[in-house]
């Protein structure tokens, strides 16, 4: 038995290992540390046992992920057995909290080591009450949530995306005309811009990030950003030094325009960008002034929220998209809409990128129809 103190895990050398809660373990680097300790023996074992937590964006959600596609025969890994008990969620993430059948598919033993009344007597109390439904949701019937609830339901941008299936080459060569947007936000952290074009009624993003070489490591671990996996796909530049260089960001629209995608006009925010703005505007791109204020961004929102409602918007498979996605909080004030993040260590970027691309395509259409009543 090993009373966890943070960091007193390295040095360990055990024959087994049980790692209880993994949920409340911060880091992958923390959570390896304890499986390496078995190492130095040929038959060495780790067992881990978690309820599902409080974040999305967690270590643990991360893991439970991998170990889906493990039991789902997506990846292979004859080293590690898997065993998930949770009840079944609906495409938005509902689940009946009372059925009895969804309590013991979360809970094998109910019944026998946990009393089924005292399982209902829970979920009728869970019921009228937020902030016990999140801790019954999450730690009885295995279903992980976020402290503060986020506007969408990742899901429904999983089956929206999964119903296509071009790719950028696909895209490329489509006859569609496609409006960019900048987040750049701080050049020590997360930078986004994005494509919005739309096709046969179909939105389409294509998003990408930039992240600095020396704080993207610590800031993985910290925020539990899968920052590299990102890399590795293809949808994030790790920059080198300390900050993201703008000409990155630059370079990344003109290898688009390069590749045949035709940029009609892309929305940045000149009060934080205006050396951007003449970088973009020198390589020649027509940049229109997208302030961020929530009158202004609110169109592009709904123009993507209504996308993923009729299941017509596609993201490319992007998962740092569905990251950001899972951490918007989004206060509905009618036509106008306020994005906020969920949390500090949580990041919205790549998602805000899209909704500045939306509103260049909204403006453009505007426009047009301006053009075509004064004509007549």
């Amino acid at each position: 038995a090993y009373a966890h103190r943070k960091g007193g895990q390295h040095g360990l050398k055990k024959l087994i290992t049980i790692i209880d809660e993994v949920h409340l373990i911060e880091s992958a680097v923390e959570f390896k540390s304890f499986q390496k300790s078995t190492q130095i023996y040929a038959n060495g074992l780790n067992i881990s046992i978690t309820t599902a937590g409080i974040s999305k964006t967690s270590f643990c959600y991360e893991y439970t992920e991998y170990a889906k596609k493990i039991l789902s025969g997506e990846i292979k890994n004859d080293k590690m057995y898997v065993h998930i008990s949770k009840a079944d969620e609906d495409s938005e993430g509902h689940v009946d909290m009372m059925d009895p059948i969804q309590q013991e598919k979360a809970c094998p033993s109910l019944g026998v080591t946990v009393s089924k009344d005292r399982m209902m007597s829970d979920a009728e109390t869970a019921v009228n009450s937020s902030t016990l439904k999140i801790e019954f949701l999450a730690y009885s019937l295995n279903i992980f949530q976020n402290k503060v609830k986020a506007y969408f339901s990742v899901g429904k941008f999983i089956t929206s995306n999964e119903l296509y299936s071009w790719t950028m080459e696909d895209l490329a060569q489509l006859d569609i005309t496609w409006y960019g947007g900048v987040d750049l936000s701080r050049k020590y952290d997360l930078t986004a811009a994005a494509l919005y074009g739309e096709y046969a009624g179909v939105g389409i993003i294509i998003p990408h990030a930039w992240f600095p070489h020396t704080e993207a490591t610590s800031k993985a671990r910290e925020d539990n950003i899968d920052l590299f996996g990102w890399e590795e796909d293809g949808e994030l530049t790790i920059c080198n030094g300390n900050i993201i260089q703008e000409d990155d960001v630059v370079d990344w629209f003109c290898y688009m325009r390069d590749a045949g995608f035709i940029i009609s006009s892309i929305g940045i925010d000149k009060q934080y960008a205006k050396t951007f703005k003449f970088k973009m505007m020198d390589s020649g791109f027509r940049v229109d002034d997208q302030p961020q204020t929530d009158y202004a961004i609110s169109p592009g929102f709904n123009e993507i929220q209504d996308k993923v409602i009729d299941e017509k918007l596609y993201y490319l498979d992007s998962a740092a998209f569905e990251y950001c996605v899972q951490n918007l909080k989004v206060r509905d004030l009618g036509p106008v809409k306020q994005l906020r993040k969920i949390d500090d260590k949580h990041r919205i970027d790549i998602f805000m990128a899209a909704v500045f691309a939306a509103v260049q395509k909204i403006k453009s259409i505007d426009t047009e129809n301006e053009r075509e009543e004064f004509q007549e």
